[in-house]
């Protein structure tokens, strides 16, 4: 039981690594001396739901496609069109995406979808996107072999708010952390 407790916290740490601590992992830790078992845990190439990336940094995800997150603007001054003012004390961020499919996507194609970004706030709440304010807005697109798509997923948010990282719920949960 005990050593299960510890292969089962050993996994969990080892989902938590940083950008710099993805690939093998070798806990070295050994379990207590009436089980004298040693614990190895090799992390796999795919996507974990702990990951995290820097903005700008491209990732393959394990459906075979591509997601990145280019850049985070707040709050957002160019790009809008003559309609788009935020209600008072609110203000408009923008995520700068683009999603490729891989050379052979599931099901014969991929999609991008705005709906599947979303910002993750410092209390753990996390903000939807709201309508396409910034231009040229990521739509809801089907993608085709080694195809891409690129555009801005805009989200509401009161002035000085600051996420942590831009998430992407796709078929696994990709985090970059907002600078």
């Amino acid at each position: 039981m005990r050593l299960a407790m510890i292969i089962g916290a050993l996994a969990l740490l080892s989902a938590c690594g940083s950008s710099e601590e993805r690939g093998k992992v070798d806990t070295g830790v050994k379990a207590d001396a009436t089980s004298a078992a040693t614990i190895s845990i090799t992390a796999s190439p795919t996507i974990v739901a702990s990951a995290k990336f820097i903005v700008g940094e491209a990732v393959k995800t394990d459906a075979g496609n591509t997601v990145t997150v280019h850049t985070y603007e707040a709050p957002v001054t160019s790009g809008l069109d003559q309609y788009s003012v935020p209600k008072s004390g609110m203000m408009y961020a923008a995520a700068d995406v683009e999603l490729c499919a891989g050379a052979n996507p599931k099901s014969g194609s991929a999609g991008a979808n705005p709906y599947n970004f979303e910002l993750q706030m410092p209390d753990n709440t996390r903000a939807q996107p709201s309508f396409g304010e910034r231009k040229p807005a990521l739509h809801d697109t089907q993608l085709v072999a080694n195809d891409c798509v690129r555009g801005w997923v805009t989200f509401i948010l009161p002035i000085g708010a600051k996420p942590t990282s831009v998430n992407f719920k796709g078929t696994s949960l990709v985090k970059w952390v907002v600078p």
